[in-house]
């Protein structure tokens, strides 16, 4: 009898649970919109690799397997446009901010950054930031950071950075490397001398991907490489971006925004554009691809004016040589027509000066010729 009643007991609960509302609604979550969109993926930790001096044309020209293997990996943008004036501490804190150098105000190791970093920004959330710094002249930009250290060649910079890194799992990192920049400005874009130095810094960004990939944390990083100046390129892997594509122009001071977004943080008083088109619609539940093509258009309007306006203002200061130039003329012209006349007036006093000799001479001649002329008349009167 209580065997009985123990079947039957197991019998209603059983059928109690197959025809329970629960369970016949648990199958259609299964199939639902919720279950079958992806979830949203991020990278673990982020390198901003700022190469000074690297243009996107060296990409062509030198040898360069570890930086076209992380655009390879990722995407890379068609056409870049960087800052005015376009050197290294005005494009580097554009970069990390977002902002134009008339708006940020650090043009040089003097001056005082006027907006926050997205290092700044991503401390007050509790990220670890670093830079490391191969100009040694950046260390304003790393106000609010980790931890800031500079050294005197790319190489040592990157030991500094490995060994770090092998200490301490920071996220967010800034690498300044500085050496082609000094070898443009010796030699020249197109020369040897600056393609062995890029080829140089890309073999050091290659020895970052290696501690990586040893590490096992390559694929759940995100690589950001660019440089400063010309048509600078910039170069971006990671999670949740798009992978081996070539993307529409986009400029230096849209870098900070987009990363600001990926963190989930506000950028204040950024002049440059979150790059939404570089974000993969399928690990965002967001709709992105609705609006690709639209983006694709006003990203291509916006690097068009703003060449155009970098176009204007090389133009400008051309000028404004020039004029200097012709000022300088100018006054060397001035100075030489005052010396001219001054040479002038002296001769003409040395010319009055001798018509007066002169005709002092005359005078005492004539004076002279009549003083003779009443001596001889009156000794030949006396006869």
């Amino acid at each position: 009898m209580f065997t009985r009643r123990c079947f039957l007991f197991v019998l209603t609960l059983l059928l109690a649970v197959c025809f329970s509302p629960w369970a016949a609604a648990a199958p259609s979550n299964s199939t639902g919109s919720e279950q079958s969109a992806p979830e949203a993926s991020y990278s673990k930790q982020i390198f901003i690799v700022v190469i000074d001096g690297l243009q996107s044309s060296a990409l062509q020209r030198a040898q360069v397997p570890n930086i076209n293997g992380v655009a390879t990996a990722g995407l890379r943008m068609s056409d870049s446009l960087p800052v005015w004036p376009a050197d290294t501490h005005s494009s580097v804190a554009s970069i990390i901010t977002g902002a134009d150098p008339e708006s940020h105000g650090y043009l040089d190791a003097s001056g005082k950054l006027q907006k926050p970093t997205i290092l700044q920004l991503a401390e007050q959330i509790k990220i670890q930031t670093t830079v490391f710094d191969g100009t040694g002249e950046l260390q304003a930009l790393a106000e609010g950071t980790r931890h800031y250290q500079k050294a005197n060649s790319d190489e040592k910079l990157i030991d500094a950075l490995i060994k770090y890194l092998s200490e301490k799992n920071p996220y967010l990192n800034l690498v300044i490397l500085a050496e082609p920049r000094a070898a443009l400005e010796r030699s020249g874009v197109e020369s040897q001398e600056y393609l062995k130095a890029v080829t140089d810094a890309d073999n050091h960004v290659g020895r970052l991907l290696h501690f990586l990939h040893n590490k096992g944390a390559y694929n759940q990083s995100m690589i950001i490489v660019t440089g400063t100046t010309g048509q600078p390129p910039i170069v971006i892997k990671g999670l949740p971006y798009k992978t081996g594509q070539v993307m529409p122009p986009a400029a230096l001071v849209d870098i900070a925004p987009t990363l600001a977004y990926t963190l989930g943080v506000k950028l204040p008083g950024a002049t440059g554009k979150v790059l939404w088109n570089v974000f993969d619609p399928g690990s965002l539940q967001n709709g992105f691809y609705l609006l690709e093509q639209r983006i694709r258009d006003l990203s291509e309007t916006q690097i068009r004016q703003g060449q155009e306006i970098f176009r204007l203002r090389g133009e400008q200061l051309l000028v404004q040589q020039e004029k200097q130039e012709i000022s300088a003329d100018k006054a060397r012209t001035a100075k030489a027509i005052d010396q001219r006349d001054d040479e002038i007036k002296s001769l003409h006093n040395q010319i009055n000066g001798l018509k007066t000799v002169i005709g002092g001479i005359l005078i005492l001649a004539g004076i002279g010729f009549v003083i003779e002329y009443r001596l001889l008349r009156k000794r030949f009167l006396l006869f």
